[in-house]
C-alpha cells in the first residue's frame, strides 16, 4: 500500500474506544478513520458508505479493534515507573493494584495537577507508539499526523 497520512488523534481515539454502539474502520485508500454502528446500534452513517465498507471490509477497510485492557494498564504502569519516588508514585501504584485501576488511577491524578499534565503527554506519546505498532501489524504503510497544540 502507498504511504497514507492518517490523523493520529483519530486512530488513537479508535484504539481506545470501548463504546458498545460504535466501531471504527480505517480506509486504506484515504487514511480516514470512520466510525460505524456496532451491534445493530442506531449510530448514523450514510447507507452508501456503510454498503461500501461492508463490501470491502478486510481489503480496503480494516476494522480497528480497541486495545486490550492489559495494554492500557501497561501504559499507566510505564508512566509510574518513570516517576521519581514519592507520595504520588506510591498512590498510583496502589491504584493499579486494586479494583477499578483505571478509575482509581485517574482519581489519584486529580490531586496532582502537574503530574496529571505529565500523564496526558506521556499517554498521548504512548498511544501514538501503539498506533504505529497497530499500523505495522496490519502491514499499513502510513504516517501519523499530530495536531499541533499550543
Amino acid at each position: 500500500m502507498s504511504n497514507l497520512i492518517i490523523d493520529g488523534d483519530e486512530l488513537t481515539l479508535a484504539l481506545e474506544s470501548y463504546h458498545d454502539e460504535i466501531q471504527y474502520v480505517l480506509d486504506c485508500e484515504t487514511g480516514e478513520v470512520i466510525p460505524m454502528p456496532a451491534n445493530g446500534s442506531e449510530f448514523p452513517i450514510e447507507e452508501d458508505l456503510k454498503e461500501l465498507i461492508d463490501q470491502n471490509l478486510g481489503t480496503r477497510f480494516i476494522g480497528i479493534e480497541p486495545l486490550a485492557s492489559h495494554e492500557s494498564w501497561q501504559v499507566m504502569n510505564d508512566f509510574i515507573e518513570q516517576l521519581p519516588s514519592g507520595d504520588v508514585t506510591r498512590r498510583l501504584i496502589r491504584a493499579l493494584e486494586g479494583k477499578s485501576p483505571f478509575r482509581r488511577f485517574k482519581d489519584v491524578l486529580l490531586n496532582y495537577p502537574t503530574v496529571r499534565d505529565e500523564w496526558f503527554k506521556f499517554h498521548e506519546d504512548a498511544l501514538f507508539q501503539l498506533a504505529r505498532e497497530w499500523l505495522k501489524d496490519n502491514s499499513i504503510d502510513a504516517t501519523l499526523k499530530r495536531i499541533q497544540r499550543p
